[in-house]
């Protein structure tokens, strides 16, 4: 309470710090509170007397009307992201076909040709792709500037990152997300390899020019690498190569509204040659499939994580078989979603994730891919369900 007077009359008694005080609280308020006005004002051109005419009351000549781009109404389509970074758009949404017979094996490997669909989603041609990269910014895409064809796999997204991209490598983008009327409400947290975490509102990202949005301070050697779009009710997993996750609230709290060019705090002590192998937002009822570098997969519930606070070490939940093993990343288990796993030869598996049992946190789960020499796990992604 001492602390506290003490506060308030250097505040009072310097006008410097109290507008300071000030700032930083209205900036909060901001952050919070501040969504972008969902209407729009438009102002209706009426003709009115040429100044100076003889006789008022003649007409005067029709304006010629301005020659103007002819904007085509939205219409309904299905935009479809692969595992290798291409992006296109097909059918309408009534002539969408009914998804595939479901795959005969739990696991199957995929020939160098095939480029599977990691999610399919309807939307309008109005609609915004919201792309992050390494780089720590935030680029807008129109979906209607996405090619359209039913039969080719589209192209790789990063083709569409304006000029004054630094980068225009494959893996340049880490996250993209379909902002559709309902995401309006959402947050989006980011985390770079190095620990720092942050939440910002997808308001933040209403207005994105050509030259794209700063969504975060990066050290040097540091990078972003995940980008998650949070729901209500969900919490926040992050996960490390020595098979700890941590589970956290999404609240102002543990997982802050930050501006966009703070670096964030660091969510959880990395051991040493430990590093973040992956994000997730999920339901505290669901589950999740973690998959090892030497190919052993486990699936647990996520209410056997103890939830925790930001800058604790998390839950030990999977042991490994070798002492040189290590966690290569984990996915939520949604019903009938399946899973790819990449190696670093190259070489990807299609993983169904329903067959997979729920079990404790003791245990290495069970090897589901046969490696060469040498040969590791290497990335995990989530195939999503297709919708009809």
């Amino acid at each position: 309470l001492n602390l506290r007077i003490e506060e308030l009359q250097r505040l009072l008694g310097d006008r410097q710090e109290l507008l300071k005080a000030l700032k930083k609280e209205l900036r909060s308020l901001k952050r919070k509170y501040g969504n972008p006005r969902r209407t729009k004002l438009e102002n209706e051109e009426k003709s009115t007397p040429t100044l100076g005419a003889k006789n008022p009351g003649a007409k005067t000549p029709a304006a010629k009307p301005q020659a103007t781009k002819a904007q085509p109404p939205p219409a309904e389509t299905w935009v479809e992201f692969t595992y290798q970074g291409y992006v296109g758009r097909s059918y309408a949404l009534k002539e969408r076909p009914s998804a595939g017979k479901s795959q005969k094996k739990s696991v199957q490997l995929l020939q160098l040709k095939d480029d599977l669909r990691v999610e399919t989603q309807p939307c309008l041609t109005t609609a915004e792709i919201l792309a992050f990269t390494k780089e720590g910014k935030a680029y807008s895409i129109s979906v209607s500037d996405i090619p359209q064809s039913s039969k080719s796999r589209g192209i790789p997204l990063v083709n569409l990152l304006p000029q004054g991209s630094k980068s225009k490598s494959e893996e340049t983008i880490i996250a993209q997300f379909v902002l559709s009327d309902q995401a309006i409400d959402s947050e989006i947290i980011l985390l770079t390899q190095q620990g720092r975490i942050k939440r910002l509102p997808v308001s933040e990202f209403s207005q994105i020019t050509g030259r794209g949005l700063t969504v975060m301070k990066l050290k040097d050697g540091d990078e972003l690498s995940y980008a998650c779009l949070s729901k209500k009710e969900e919490q926040l997993l992050v996960g490390t190569t020595g098979g700890r996750i941590l589970r956290l609230n999404i609240d102002d709290e543990q997982v802050p509204i930050l501006g966009r060019t703070a670096q964030g705090y660091q969510v959880l002590r990395l051991r040493k040659q430990e590093e973040l192998v992956g994000c997730s937002c999920v339901r505290g009822d669901g589950s999740l499939l973690m998959v090892s570098q030497q190919g052993y997969a486990k699936r647990i519930a996520v209410k056997i994580l103890s939830l925790g606070r930001r800058g604790d070490i998390g839950t030990q939940v999977m042991q490994f078989a070798n002492q040189t093993d290590a966690i290569a990343g984990f996915v939520p288990a949604i019903a009938r979603s399946e899973a790819i796993v990449k190696s670093n030869s190259q070489r990807v598996w299609r993983v169904s994730i329903d067959p997979f049992s729920v079990s404790g946190k003791d245990g290495c789960g069970k090897a589901i891919v046969q490696l060469h020499r040498d040969e590791k796990i290497a990335k995990v992604s989530l195939v999503l369900p297709s919708q009809k």
